[in-house]
C-alpha cells in the first residue's frame, strides 16, 4: 500500500526518535468518512511482533482483525471502515511474538477503561479547549534563556504511573481530575519542573 508523504514523514521521525507528536500518528484516529461510513486508522509500534490484531466488541475478541506491518522497524496499521461510529467502544491490541501472546491496551489511546481490564476506548478529543495560556506564558518567561537559548533553567521531569500514585481509602482509582488536584502540589513540593 502506498503511504502518503505525511504518514511516511511521521513514521520516519518516530523511528528516528525525534517525533514530538507521535500521538497524532500512532493510536486510533478517525481519518474521515467514506460512502461506507467511518474510516479509522489503528497504528502501533511492535518491532518484535510476528502478528498484531485488533480485538474489540466490534471485532472477534479471540482473533480480531489483522494489522499490516508497514515499516521494517515495526509500525503496524489497520485502516478500518465501519458503517457506524466506534466512539466509546473498547479495544485492545493482540500482540503475538511467535512465542507468546499478550492483550495490551493501546499506549497511544486518548482514553482507557482503566482498572485491571486496561482496554483502550475509541475517542476523538477534537473538541477539547485548552485553558493553559497563563501557564504557557509563565513557562516562556521562566524556561527561555537569553536570546534564542532554550532551557536555561534546569529541567526535572516527574514520570507518573497514575494507578499507583494514589488511591481512595477504599482502594478505588482516582479520576484524572482528582489525580491532577493531588499531583500538582506534590510535584511542586518535590521540586519538579515538568
Amino acid at each position: 500500500m502506498q503511504k502518503t508523504s505525511v504518514q511516511n514523514t511521521a513514521a520516519y521521525f518516530f523511528h528516528q526518535g525525534t517525533s514530538s507528536a507521535a500521538y497524532r500518528y500512532l493510536g486510533c484516529h478517525l481519518e474521515g468518512c467514506s460512502e461506507n461510513g467511518y474510516v479509522y486508522a489503528f497504528r502501533t509500534w511492535a518491532p518484535h511482533a510476528a502478528f498484531v490484531t485488533l480485538v474489540s466488541d466490534f471485532t472477534d475478541w479471540d482473533m480480531g482483525l489483522p494489522l499490516a506491518r508497514i515499516t521494517d522497524a515495526g509500525i503496524w496499521e489497520l485502516i478500518l471502515e465501519s458503517p457506524r461510529s466506534l466512539e466509546g467502544m473498547p479495544y485492545k491490541l493482540r500482540i503475538d511474538s511467535g512465542r507468546s501472546i499478550h492483550l495490551k491496551g493501546d499506549p497511544y489511546a486518548f482514553f482507557s477503561r482503566g482498572g485491571s481490564d486496561g482496554a483502550s476506548i475509541v475517542t476523538h478529543p477534537t473538541d477539547f479547549v485548552w485553558e493553559d495560556e497563563a501557564f504557557l506564558s509563565e513557562r516562556r518567561e521562566t524556561v527561555r534563556g537569553k536570546g534564542d537559548e532554550y532551557l536555561s533553567a534546569p529541567l526535572n521531569i516527574y514520570e507518573l504511573h497514575a494507578a499507583s500514585f494514589d488511591r481512595h481509602e477504599d482502594g478505588s482509582y482516582l479520576s484524572y481530575r482528582e489525580l491532577a488536584d493531588r499531583l500538582v502540589s506534590y510535584v511542586k513540593y518535590m521540586g519538579y519542573t515538568h
